[in-house]
């Protein structure tokens, strides 16, 4: 049963949680703020009840919430940012922002971030720097290193994970485009809550331990694989989202057994440059605009009422759920609630 809650009843009950769980006051304002943004564009499956899992992981010890991040090494156009194992959201911040300041001195700029927890939806950063001009390609990988749950194209052992990727292009006085997926067929946070709802997934989602193709979300949990999406292509883009996310960070050196759980190899690549690079940022402008106007004037396809561009569906929901709220499950409303009394009665003993 879904219920609706608005965007300040949750920042409210997410901030609470969070502090209860000794998060500083920096942390548990940006973390709410990464799950609210996620949720409030209809990225649920990274949004509000990822809660859950993350007080988990402070009790485990997997992050350290007052931790503030920290720069490893620089130059002009580069930086390499540690999130000293708060949740990424904090550091992918900093990383992100760091490299829109390099990017507007430089024209060009990538950033590293390394020992952080799960940093959330990449598109949220590509909209940070769309907002200052900048595009941005953005990489996640390092996944698979100690939960893999991608089996390679024709395999069956599961080798990498869901490896993201995000795309941003501003156009000025327009929504930018944002493309940001997983290089799996879809997000395991989308198959975790499916089983969670006990609900039946697309098939192409997921295979189960022999390798056959199965809608069973539960599936994943028994030896089951996530596929890439694309058949080979999205396979061979998995690969480039190991290779630019964790290998070029080095990520591997600085994992920690103690910390950092399914994230203790993430490696996240900040690629940010001006948007006027090559051309002027009138005919870029101009340009974009235009084709823009071609996508979404072009013709339907039967079965489909209109074209869309990334980016158009979440602003779509962004409005629609900053007027009408955002909707929950009630399950999972009830167990945030009870997280949050379970923390309040041992803030009193």
């Amino acid at each position: 049963m879904l219920i609706k809650k608005t965007a300040e009843e949750l920042t409210l009950l997410l901030e609470n949680i969070l502090l209860l769980s000794g998060a500083n006051n920096k942390t548990a304002k940006r973390v709410s703020e990464a799950l609210i943004s996620s949720s409030l564009v209809g990225v649920d499956s990274h949004g509000v009840w990822q809660i859950i899992r993350y007080v988990k992981g402070i009790k485990n010890g997997d992050y350290n919430p007052k931790a503030t991040p920290s720069v490893v090494s620089q130059t002009n156009s580069t930086a390499t940012i540690s999130g000293n194992w708060n949740f990424g959201h904090v550091g992918a911040k900093l990383a992100i922002e760091t490299a829109i300041k390099k990017a507007k001195k430089t024209d060009i700029s990538i950033v590293g971030l390394i020992e952080a927890g799960h940093i959330g939806r990449l598109g949220e950063y590509a909209e940070i720097a769309a907002k200052e001009n900048m595009c941005s390609i953005i990489m996640g990988g390092g996944y698979g290193v100690q939960d893999p749950r991608a089996v390679p194209y024709g395999g069956r052992d599961k080798i990498l994970s869901t490896n993201p990727i995000a795309i941003g292009f501003p156009i000025e006085n327009e929504n930018p485009f944002i493309m940001d997926y997983a290089t799996t067929t879809s997000a395991a946070s989308k198959i975790r809550k499916a089983a969670f709802k006990d609900e039946m997934i697309p098939l192409g989602y997921l295979v189960d331990k022999d390798g056959v193709p199965t809608q069973d979300a539960k599936k994943m949990f028994e030896g089951g694989g996530q596929s890439p999406f694309g058949e080979h292509k999205g396979y061979a883009l998995m690969v480039a989202v190991e290779l630019l996310g964790r290998i070029l960070n080095g990520a591997d050196e600085y994992s920690n057994t103690s910390r950092g759980d399914i994230y203790r190899n993430q490696g996240v690549s900040f690629i940010v440059f001006k948007s006027d690079v090559f051309s002027s940022k009138n005919i870029v402008n101009e340009k974009g605009a235009e084709l823009r106007w071609a996508l979404k004037n072009s013709t339907p396809a039967k079965g489909f009422e209109r074209v869309l561009v990334p980016g158009d569906l979440e602003e779509e929901i962004f409005n629609q759920r900053s007027v009408e709220g955002i909707p929950i499950e009630k399950e999972i409303w009830t167990e945030m609630i009870a997280i949050q009394n379970d923390l309040l009665g041992k803030s009193k003993i």
